[in-house]
């Protein structure tokens, strides 16, 4: 018998029932003879992307090639998967992939341990036959059990557990001492206790805190909180560096001295805290006649500091014009009897 009078549908596009018991049974429609408007495949999909409906001469393989969803989803809606029916809807959404414990596979994430063969790559096989086998962990090797480095083929994790986006710099894990601390130094660290570095002895109380020990100097002060200091600034420069400053403190925060040879005259600056021998700002500093020994209309921070360290005199007027004397911007903006210029009348 040859398949001509035969019309019935199955999954596999075999033609199972005559097409006279399909009509009399009402399941089929001759594939000459589909009424018009029955939906197709072409004006069903575009109206709706999730339905399909069944035409005359469909098979599920043929739906399944045509629209991309797979046989057992198809299969998954008939009554019969051996036989469909003409005007039959069929839902195209597929169920999501999953792996066997069920996770969806867009939501895998690699896993060192399920990586058999160790390529960085962890196919769908591997995890499942992984999960199967009871989700073992993968043995560090023996040569490189000490010095694994975590990275975003192991879970992204330090030995420790702190993930690798989340680590600190910390100098005794910086064990060549070039100022980065890779994640195969941190877990080298970890692994053998955790141990501090100790302060070469040619330098123990010099050590600069930089970036590479923490940030910070030998009292514990975050360098990027330091203040300049004169009387740490040794060399007079102008310029307190980090070691400079760690020296100091070692030493006792000694206080320097002011050199002889000038020391009631010496003129505070932006070197020694920005302040005048009596401890005022200099920002602060207005000026004063009796200070201003050159007469020059101007005060510096040497002549106000002489003229404090000489217990504050007040500069006496020239003989020969005394009671004249024109007070103005040289001499506090005052006249000589104390009225402020700009109150003149």
């Amino acid at each position: 018998m040859t398949n001509a009078g035969k019309t019935g549908l199955s999954k596999n596009g075999k033609f199972l029932v005559t097409a006279a018991a399909a009509l009399s049974a009402g399941f089929l429609a001759p594939m000459n003879h589909v009424k018009t408007g029955t939906a197709n495949a072409d004006t069903d999909v575009k109206a709706n992307q999730n339905v399909y409906t069944v035409k005359a001469g469909d098979t599920l393989t043929k739906i399944a090639r045509e629209t991309g969803v797979d046989l057992e989803t198809l299969a998954q809606q008939v009554q019969d998967e051996n036989v469909i029916m003409v005007n039959q809807k069929l839902t195209l959404v597929q169920k999501e992939a999953t792996v066997v414990d069920g996770t969806k596979i867009a939501d895998l994430k690699y896993n060192a341990n399920a990586d058999a063969n160790g390529d960085k790559f962890m196919s769908v096989s591997e995890y499942n036959n992984w999960v199967n086998n009871g989700r073992p962990e993968a043995a560090t090797p023996a040569s490189n059990a000490a010095t694994t480095e975590a990275s975003s083929t192991n879970n992204n994790v330090a030995v420790d557990g702190t993930n690798i986006a989340d680590l600190q710099y910390n100098a005794n894990a910086d064990a060549n001492g070039d100022g980065f601390m890779s994640a195969d130094e941190y877990n080298n660290w970890v692994n053998n206790g955790r141990p501090e570095v100790a302060v070469p002895a040619s330098n123990a109380a010099t050590t600069e805190a930089t970036a590479t020990n923490n940030n910070v100097v030998v009292d514990g002060t975050n360098v990027a909180d330091l203040q300049y200091n004169a009387n740490a600034d040794t060399d007079g420069d102008g310029f307190m560096s980090v070691d400079v400053f760690n020296n100091w403190v070692n030493n006792g925060r000694p206080e320097a001295a002011a050199p002889t040879s000038d020391a009631a005259t010496t003129e505070a600056t932006a070197t020694n805290n920005n302040v005048a021998v009596d401890g005022t700002n200099i920002a602060d500093l207005q000026y004063n006649a009796n200070a201003d020994t050159d007469g020059d209309g101007f005060m510096s921070v040497d002549e106000y500091n002489n003229w404090v360290n000489n217990g504050r005199p007040e500069a006496a007027a020239p003989t020969s014009d005394a009671a004249t004397t024109e007070a103005t911007a040289t001499n506090n903006n005052e006249a000589v009897d104390g009225t402020n210029i700009a109150d003149l009348q």
